[in-house]
């Protein structure tokens, strides 16, 4: 980092609007006006997005912004802002406009670092804040914005706003009607709710029938689970059933590696 933006950084005051304001004149961005409205109100490091606390760090350090969208752009090779992170290595990000990479969009991304992905966390930082954004599970088969590969290399996925309905309820945030099925099966079996053995499994066929490949792979292993070890006095275990399971979402992810 060159002294003249050292010098920049340290006439900065400790104060979340001037910072903003003034990491927009070094970096050459413009943030979205909601997205600042929102995060210049930030009176402390720590934020509850949701269920999920975020830091700030800004707050505290008035280079912090700056460094870390340094530190992801040298890993991604892409246009990023990054703004906060949750102490285990994964950070929140804006992402520029198509046509215009010094504008920047309202959505926030996340990038997760266990699986080398961006993507779409909420629509914007205010309904992170009111609603929560995307739970990381370990699926690397899902939707993306970017991933590294294998060899490390940045590759461009689809995922866009239309593949969400963005349901809301009872102020959880779902991205689609069967991620919230697929939330409401994963209590019921994290809950052992075995008297709810029939519905659990007709919601896990409901998910392995319907398009998206993350959710397939998730129920098949779930079933597959259920009929390993059983689940009450109405489902015995099965270790033929099991397997079968298993063998299929193996074979979804076989066939979604050699697309990618």
């Amino acid at each position: 980092m060159s002294k003249s933006i050292d010098i920049q950084i340290n006439k900065m005051k400790n104060n979340s609007s001037q910072i903003i304001t003034q990491t927009e004149q070094i970096l050459g961005i413009q943030f979205p006006e909601k997205f600042k409205k929102t995060i210049q109100k930030f009176k402390n490091v720590e934020q509850d997005l949701g269920d999920e606390s975020w830091d700030f760090y800004h707050l505290e350090s008035e280079n912090y912004i700056i460094e870390s969208t340094k530190l992801l752009k040298e890993y991604f090779k892409i246009d990023l802002i990054a703004f906060a992170e949750n102490g285990l290595g994964d950070y929140l990000l804006l992402l520029p406009n198509e046509n215009n990479n010094s504008e920047y969009q309202d959505i926030i991304y996340v990038f997760w670092h266990e699986i080398g992905m961006i993507r779409m966390f909420s629509k914007s930082l205010k309904s992170a804040i009111k609603e929560g954004g995307y739970t990381y599970f370990d699926d690397s088969e899902g939707e993306f914005t970017y991933r590294i590969d294998e060899l490390g290399n940045v590759i461009k996925g689809n995922e866009s706003l239309e593949d969400y309905e963005m349901l809301i309820v009872d102020g959880k945030y779902y991205f689609d009607k069967f991620d919230k099925l697929k939330s409401e099966i994963d209590d019921l079996i994290d809950d052992c709710k075995y008297k709810k053995s029939d519905e659990i499994i007709e919601g896990l066929h409901v998910l392995i029938n319907q398009p998206k490949l993350n959710y397939k792979t998730w129920a098949l292993n779930k079933l597959s689970n259920i009929y390993l070890k059983g689940f009450g006095k109405k489902v015995n275990a099965d270790i033929e059933k099991a397997l079968y399971y298993i063998s299929i979402s193996n074979r979804f992810r076989r066939c979604q590696s050699v697309f990618q």
